[in-house]
């Protein structure tokens, strides 16, 4: 499909800097009734325009008051101030005074500020976050405009203007909520100490006390946060791709590699990037949006709508049909807000251009005086009345507890503050007492309490308890909400918050009641609490809820309060303080605790055989990571110990392994490795053996590695190779006449891949003489190419070796691959390459060549063409990026590319990709110290190794002992000269395909049943599952499956895995007419049917497809989406 010639643009072309003046306008009408036309609205729903400028310019955040009046937090400086120019950025109050759902009156209230983005009115003024500060300001004489300004908060972090502290917003407990993104390291000074956090997540304020903390970590941008009816948490994130996610105390997502070694997922694989959050609440919205969960899709033009279900601990969320969609290139909605007429509120970023660090600052697309808020309204609904807060008395505010609008309990929780009742304790506690059948109100009281500071209400815990926290018949959501008020308690006050139910005796028991309830959100709850409570007991009390079923929430909660008070618990444990109960719990807890100390007991275990199976297997692996010498040597001796099982003998080499790579342990006797070299029967044990000689430096086995490594079982010839590269010292003579002696290109590039890290100074003329043999690379042979790009000296050295030797282009193009994406001085070697390979190199288009391209592409570029070119496995996009849920994570998603990026841009990433690096995408490059160097995207960082991503998607360790220096270097891992094999007219259409993602029409991925994560069986794959994606409109990539399989059947049988999420009838629909057989858990469903329905439990179900070859019609499986029965979704990992 893809020609190596190369193309005939831009390798010609002039090498001038390309900037944004591309003198491409590609700008949407500002007009705002062109923009309304262009929105496709919910049916039921309609718009209309609350405010465009000049009333207001690029809104951030907007949050409404108790007043029924928008306040709105802009920035026209945004993406950065310019030499010379003034602070300038405002804090704006709209108010529709008619009621006419149009605002008609705009006041400043603060002007000077730089990029605020957030803001949150509320106790008589307005919090904002600016910059490196959170500040209150307040309006002491009633012109709407701030006179005073204090700052609450200063030291949270400024590397990047847009993940700065943003996004506050009011929780129903009284605290303010507000987020940081993954690049912003943030150091505050507070009344209780300071508090850290390095990298992105969620902090928790308390405004009555100022106690400030970490509510959360993770993901990448979060910009979206809001609460439910029962006070849970979901966020969404600006900067990731997996929708909404459900956020406990201490919840974890993808973040900084050196947060946390374990992360939770979000609840919808593979969505867009998304900003705001908001639920549906109240009397204006139909019945079937109460709970709906809304969010912006910014870079696609969309407002998205999802339905929240309990499940287990946590929840599940299913895409509905989008709120608005639209065709506007500008509309940019980034927050979300219902008002208090019970009307829908969207603001409009309004942009063509959104790319923030990988566009030109100085693009002159980048709009900077536009800004509209939407209002969204259901047809022929009554709106809500604005409640007059002020003008209630006591009872008639309390009553407002029970209010559906999520925003009317809110306020009239902080009137009531505002209002400093007289003996109100008592109050809450006999409205409560009242209304002792209302669950949820029991918890709105309990929030009262907290919101009005209120520390000391053992009257209002105890008739909780009675009628809540510890009943076996209470509401589970009330009771979990209210475990979670008590951890607030004791995170301030200590146990001593609950001085009376201590005393009775009754705390403990209450402890432990929890721990063992029978709803699983409880049971997360009262783990997270007792980390809080931060003692040996409390963890041994924590452990139980493994006594009942597990999920992934409750797994993460118990690991991190078991690893977060390892260094409380396990000395406890080690003198016989306290004991877990059961192997179970104990084992869960010493894997957690990840600590030398626990590597001993967790030895004992196994030796006592009180662990088996893959239990043990996991043990094993752990102790490599963690165990001191004794634990070392036992080891050793299991691995040479016949009466272990083989898989358990393999798994102490490969911790022996391990614990040599990440601390450089070597047992007493290593010799006694030569015993399991003698004694192995298989590669599983003989490969790490070998392996081990090597990293020990046993001279004395040098003999047997050659002896082996001249054998013909290619596995363990392999290790033996590379275990005398490891040894060292003279074995590069023996190499050499090996090379002499093979034939394959596959033998003689293990035996080079060896001599290079023994000796790359004499390898280096073979390996040019090996690459100038080839017509064509594998990853083994890019191994060679890295080996050298690892050393200092290598490059130069490898370009003098290439000096008068042709290679075949598309090995050129491979090596320059490789060679641009690590970094340092690599010019000449890049030079070489181009010039062995006959290649012309690439450089930028001028501005006129740029607009002469983007013209040729809409005209002529077709992106089903291109889109087969994307696939293609020589340009490796598929393994390095995801569209939607399926795809490679090597690079970031381009599921919303063509609708966020202008195509000067997609061109200009296509040909340079190191221009401009995506937000968590940046290249480290270690330095070890051995002189080393190796580059990588950073995984995860931690005291023992770090972890890299490499090119191909392979995670690689290094021992954090051997690193010397990570830094962070200006180089995409994308490699340049990517697309250098194309055409012309093939890159046209590629680059028509990258434009087209995101937009509406066939490459605009959702989530919406479809199975797009495939693989062909081992059995009719030469005995390897191979994996595939489907294409972007869901179909399966027939060409590809039957054309890339060497062994050419007749058929071909695929499979794809769905999870059902709530039991009962599953409907999947079919597109492949009779040709296509479809077999649903071993079950052959009807040919002649297109729809297929099965009852289903809980869990995974193989779906799989028996497809003829002389089939040429599309075919996919989607399920069919259903408000009552069962429900599933697509598995995107196997």
């Amino acid at each position: 499909m893809i020609s190596p010639r190369l193309p005939a643009i831009f390798f010609a072309l002039c090498t001038a800097t390309l900037h944004a003046q591309n003198k491409l306008s590609q700008i949407p009408s500002t007009d705002p009734a062109d923009e309304l036309a262009s929105f496709t609205v919910a049916e039921g729903l309609e718009v209309n325009l609350f405010a465009s400028e000049p009333m207001v310019t690029k809104p951030i955040q907007m949050a409404w008051d108790a007043m029924g009046r928008l306040w709105v937090a802009t920035s026209a400086i945004y993406p950065h101030i310019k030499p010379g120019q003034q602070q300038s950025d405002k804090i704006l109050i709209l108010e529709d005074t008619d009621h006419d759902g149009k605002a008609d009156k705009s006041t400043v209230f603060y002007e000077g500020l730089f990029i605020p983005t957030g803001i949150w009115p509320q106790d008589g003024g307005a919090y904002i976050a600016n910059s490196t500060e959170l500040l209150f300001m307040k309006d002491t004489n009633g012109d709407g405009k701030a006179d005073t300004r204090e700052v609450l908060l200063s030291g949270f972090g400024t590397e990047d203007t847009h993940h700065i502290l943003h996004g506050i917003k009011g929780g129903p407990d009284g605290n303010l909520y507000f987020n940081q993104s993954v690049y912003i390291h943030s150091h505050v000074e507070t009344p209780f100490g300071v508090r850290r956090l390095k990298g992105s997540g969620i902090w928790q304020y308390q405004p009555v006390s100022g106690r400030l903390e970490v509510f959360s970590m993770g993901q990448i941008n979060p910009w979206g946060h809001i609460f439910d009816r029962w006070g849970q948490s979901f966020t969404t994130d600006g900067a990731w791709g997996e929708g909404i996610n459900y956020v406990f105390p201490g919840a974890t997502f993808k973040c900084l590699p050196d947060q946390l070694p374990r992360i939770l997922r979000g609840l919808n694989t593979g969505q867009p990037k998304q900003s705001g959050l908001e639920i549906i609440s109240g009397r204006h919205f139909p019945d079937e949006w109460q709970g709906n969960m809304i969010t912006n899709d910014f870079r696609g033009h969309r407002v998205n709508r999802f339905a929240i279900s309990e499940k287990g601990s946590g929840y599940a969320s299913r895409q509905l049909p989008d709120l608005i969609t639209s065709r506007h290139g500008a509309f940019r909605p980034v927050d979300v807000n219902m008002g208090p007429d019970g009307a829908l509120y969207l603001a409009d970023w309004y942009n063509p251009i959104i790319q923030h660090g990988e566009v030109d600052f100085h693009d002159p697309r980048r709009d900077q005086i536009h800004g509209r808020i939407w209002r969204i309204s259901a047809k022929g609904r009554e709106k809500c009345r604005q409640v007059n807060f002020p003008a209630l008395d006591e009872n008639q505010l309390l009553d407002q507890l029970k209010a559906p609008e999520n925003w009317v309990r809110y306020w009239a929780k902080q009137e009531i503050k505002t209002r400093k009742i007289p003996d109100l304790t008592n109050k809450l506690a006999a409205f409560l007492e009242k209304n002792a059948s209302d669950p949820h109100l029991a918890i709105e009281i309990m929030w009262t309490a907290q919101t009005c500071g209120i520390e000391n209400f053992d009257s209002i815990f105890s008739s909780l308890l009675k009628n809540g926290a510890g009943s076996t018949t209470a509401d589970p959501r009330m009771r979990a909400a209210a475990i979670r008020v008590l951890r607030q308690m004791i995170l301030n006050k200590g146990l001593a918050a609950l001085t009376d139910l201590e005393q009775a005796g009754a705390l403990e028991n209450l402890f432990k009641s929890l721990a063992t309830a029978e709803h699983p959100q409880v049971r997360l709850e009262i783990v997270n609490l007792l980390r809080a409570v931060g003692t040996p007991r409390a963890v041994e009390i924590a452990t139980s809820v493994l006594d009942l079923p597990m999920d992934e929430n409750l797994d993460f909660a118990l690991w991190r309060t078991c690893y977060e008070l390892a260094p409380i618990w396990l000395p406890a444990f080690r003198k016989g303080d306290f004991v877990f109960g059961n192997a179970t719990r104990t084992l869960f807890a010493l894997k957690a605790a990840n600590q030398p100390d626990a590597a001993a007991l967790l030895l004992s275990m196994l030796l006592e055989k009180k662990v088996s199976g893959e239990g043990a297997v996991k043990l094993i692996e752990i102790i490599g990571g963690t165990g001191g010498k004794v634990q070392i040597n036992q080891l050793l001796g299991m691995a040479k110990d016949s009466k272990y099982p083989e898989d358990q003998r393999k798994a102490a080499l490969e911790a022996l392994v391990t614990a040599y790579q990440q601390r450089q342990l070597i047992p007493d006797q290593p010799g006694q490795v030569l015993a399991v070299i003698v004694g192995s029967t298989t590669d599983s044990s003989l490969i790490p053996a070998l392996h081990l000689v090597g990293l020990w430096k046993i001279e004395s086995l040098r003999a047997s590695l050659e002896k082996i490594a001249s054998s013909a079982n290619p596995a363990s010839a392999s290790a033996a190779l590379q275990s005398l590269a490891d040894l060292g010292g003279s074995s590069a003579a023996f190499l050499q006449q090996q090379l002499a002696t093979l034939q394959t290109p596959l033998e003689k590039s293990a035996v080079l891949d060896a001599l290079v890290r023994l000796d790359f100074r004499a390898a280096a003329p073979h390996v040019v003489d090996f690459l100038s043999s080839l017509t064509e690379t594998s990853a083994s042979d890019d191994a060679l190419i890295q080996a050298f790009l690892s050393r200092k000296e290598g490059p130069a050295l490898l370009a003098a070796s290439l000096t008068g030797k042709s290679l075949h282009p598309s090995v050129a193009t491979r090596a320059l691959q490789k060679t641009s994406a690590v970094g340092g001085d690599t010019a000449a070697l890049m030079a070489a390459l181009t010039k062995s390979g006959g290649l012309k190199p690439i450089t930028a288009p001028t501005a006129d060549e740029m607009k002469q391209l983007v013209t040729e592409i809409a005209a002529n570029g077709d992106p089903a063409r291109g889109e087969k070119i994307y696939r293609h496995s020589t340009l490796q996009c598929v393994a390095c990026h995801a569209i939607g849920p399926v795809g490679g994570v090597v690079g970031p998603n381009l599921l919303s590319l063509g609708s966020s990026a202008p195509m000067d841009y997609i061109i200009d990433s296509l040909l340079e990709p190191g221009k401009k690096i995506k937000e968590g995408y940046a290249t480290a490059m270690l330095q070890m110290k051995d002189g080393t160097v190796h580059s990588g995207f950073l995984a995860r960082q931690d005291e023992r190794e770090v972890l890299l991503r490499d090119s191909a998607g392979q995670i690689r360790s290094y021992a954090a002992a051997n690193v010397a220096k990570v830094d962070t270097i200006p180089v995409s891992l994308m490699p340049a000269g990517l697309t250098a094999s194309l055409r012309r007219d093939e890159f046209i259409d590629l680059a028509r395909f990258l434009g087209e993602l995101g937009k509406d029409g066939l490459y605009k991925v959702q989530e919406d049943g479809v199975l797009r994560q495939w693989r062909i069986l081992a059995s009719e794959a030469g005995g390897q599952q191979v994996e595939f994606t489907a294409l972007t409109t869901g179909d399966l990539p027939l060409d590809e499956l039957f054309t890339s399989n060497t062994r050419k059947p007749p058929s071909l049988t695929v499979e794809s895995m769905i999870e059902v999420t709530r039991a009962g009838p599953v409907t999947l629909s079919l597109a492949g007419g009779a040709s296509v057989l479809l077999e649903i858990d071993g079950k052959i469903m009807s040919p002649n049917d297109s729809r297929h329905e099965l009852t289903l439990d809980l869990g995974r179900h193989s779906i799989r497809l028996r497809i003829e070859e002389a089939f040429s019609g599309p075919v996919s499986v989607q399920i069919v989406s259903k408000t009552e029965g069962g429900q599933a979704k697509p598995l995107h990992q196997f």
